[in-house]
């Protein structure tokens, strides 16, 4: 799950890692694109077309520290709720 919900793909040049996350729901759709993205980024094609959103590192979610607690009572107020 990502901070906005976009999903990214990602090539951190610095420390030689790819990665694709925050599908946030849609990832069989968007794990096939991706994986197919990270392959021809691997084997240096140069015909990738600019995707709209997604071509960012991932934002880091404030208090991040506090989120599994956070989370945690969220889905017992979700709960509660219903």
């Amino acid at each position: 799950m990502s901070y906005d919900d976009y999903p990214r793909i990602w090539d951190n040049e610095e420390n030689n890692v790819l990665y694709a996350m925050g599908y946030c729901g849609s990832g069989l759709s968007f794990a096939a694109q991706a994986g197919k993205r990270l392959a021809q980024k691997l084997a240096s094609d140069t015909t990738l077309l600019a995707l709209p959103f997604g071509q960012s590192p991932l934002v880091k979610f404030p208090m991040a520290s506090m989120r599994r607690i956070g989370l945690s009572h969220y889905y017992k107020w979700a709960q509660l709720k219903r």
